[in-house]
């Protein structure tokens, strides 16, 4: 599902409060890959070998995938991070 920024940051502020939140590519993809995860939202500017990976193990896993509509920069701002982050999981 593709979603905006007043839909999604609700959600990320929720997770960081629980301390269940994962920031970045390489930390989310791990959690994913063992099974840790029930949703995942990337940012649109992921490049698309990573996306197809992505959908890959979110299909294996049944984990809840959504494109945020903005850059990695914008995924930033939206989870009130000082830095862009390309995939958030929790």
């Amino acid at each position: 599902m593709k979603l905006k920024a007043a839909d999604i940051a609700k959600d990320i502020l929720e997770a960081k409060e629980a301390k269940k939140i994962s920031f970045g590519t390489k930390q989310t993809m791990e959690l994913l890959k063992s099974g840790n995860l029930n949703r995942v939202i990337y940012a649109q500017s992921l490049p698309e070998h990573i996306v197809v990976e992505l959908k890959h193990y979110a299909k294996l896993k049944e984990v809840a995938l959504d494109e945020f509509l903005g850059t990695n920069m914008d995924l930033g701002v939206v989870a009130k991070r000082a830095h862009s982050i390309a995939m958030i999981g929790f």
